[in-house]
């Protein structure tokens, strides 16, 4: 922490001398909570580092959803919405944190319905990192980029419509068992597809499929009866090329992702 201080404090200088206003994002792959985390720089007072730098602009994404930073004014915070978090976006969005959500390649929409039904405006993310500029109760639209555009696993969401996250939870724990429940299917000569989202309307599934085609990815469109709500109703799920496959001790199923060409099978 103390090594934290003392480049904030460098690139101050350098911003100044340069003109410019500095601003930091403390988590880049890790999610920290860094307003938990109080030392002492010598002086006998321990404060967060927020508190030493009041007059500095702070910010992180987050896939935390019950991480309260008041009052805290120079820090930010964006949710992140995964395929495990989607049920705490309105609580995120109730906390003032506006919540980044990950479209397909090309693929972000200008309104995003979550779950609950609720529905959003959607910003560009990619035109600037600087969320704590964003306006408030945004969804962060964010385009899948690199390996995260072959992404089977619900993180990436293609199109704009009901996903029966549920049953994915559903899904995932069954498949410690059986990892065919999970719904991988075989077509096109013996190519392995996964479901990706299910949709009560087909024509929005559909939508979606079409999505992934212009893309230049493979999809498929199949009728399954699945339990939301309590009440059993007819849903379409979306399928792209991919592979559940069990880890070698069996301890858990992981999502392999590709670009092209089979996968080895292990376990």
């Amino acid at each position: 922490m103390l090594r934290l201080k003392k480049e904030i404090e460098s690139k101050m200088k350098t911003a100044k001398n340069r003109g410019m206003t500095p601003v930091f994002r403390l988590n880049g792959t890790s999610d920290i909570r860094w307003e938990r985390i109080e030392f002492d720089d010598g002086n006998g007072e321990k404060k967060t580092i927020f508190e030493y730098f009041p007059e500095v602009e702070f910010y992180d994404y987050t896939k935390v959803p019950n991480r309260d930073i008041n009052p805290l004014p120079n820090y930010s915070l964006t949710f992140s919405r995964s395929e495990d978090n989607d049920k705490f976006v309105a609580q995120a969005m109730d906390r003032k944190q506006n919540v980044a959500v990950v479209f397909g390649k090309n693929q972000v929409p200008t309104k995003w319905t979550g779950p609950g039904g609720l529905t959003w405006k959607v910003i560009d993310g990619d035109d600037s990192d600087l969320r704590f500029l964003d306006p408030p109760k945004s969804v962060v639209g964010l385009s899948a980029k690199g390996q995260a555009i072959y992404d089977t696993t619900g993180f990436v969401l293609y199109g704009n419509g009901i996903i029966d996250t549920t049953n994915l939870e559903q899904y995932k724990k069954k498949a410690l068992r059986d990892p065919s429940i999970i719904g991988q299917r075989r077509f096109d000569k013996g190519e392995d597809f996964v479901p990706i989202q299910s949709k009560v309307s087909k024509k929005v599934a559909e939508k979606t499929a079409n999505l992934l085609r212009d893309g230049g990815r493979k999809a498929r469109v199949i009728e399954h009866r699945p339990s939301i709500g309590g009440k059993t109703v007819t849903a379409y799920a979306v399928y792209t090329p991919g592979a559940y496959a069990r880890t070698v001790n069996g301890s858990r199923v992981a999502m392999l992702r590709r670009a092209g060409g089979r996968i080895p099978r292990r376990g």
